[in-house]
């Protein structure tokens, strides 16, 4: 891995390029908003309260995650009808990555 949330790069044509850059902005989304959910957790167990401030980052947050997931979704859709053999590779090389990342966690 490159840092602690992006994975490497992926030995894909040319063509599954936006697709991975799509997926690691989506995993780089998800990791600010449980990022920060999980600090606002921590905020709340040790006897604090959310501030509207607060509330209105994690919303924004949540909200630039969707966006995210529905942008890998729609590359993704437009790979597999584009280059259907580099869509199945593309998918065939996530699953793996995703194997190998929840095998480290475990």
């Amino acid at each position: 891995m490159t840092d602690d949330a992006t994975p490497q790069p992926l030995n894909l044509p040319a063509a599954a390029e936006p697709a991975w850059r799509a997926y690691c902005a989506m995993l780089a989304s998800k990791d600010a908003h449980f990022g920060f959910l999980a600090e606002l957790d921590r905020k709340v167990k040790d006897g604090g309260q959310r501030t509207l401030a607060e509330a209105a980052h994690l919303q924004q947050l949540l909200a630039a995650h969707n966006e995210c997931v529905k942008s890998f979704a729609t590359v993704v859709k437009a790979l597999a009808v584009d280059e259907p053999t580099t869509h199945a590779a593309f998918v065939t090389a996530l699953a793996s990555l995703n194997q190998a990342m929840g095998a480290a966690v475990n």
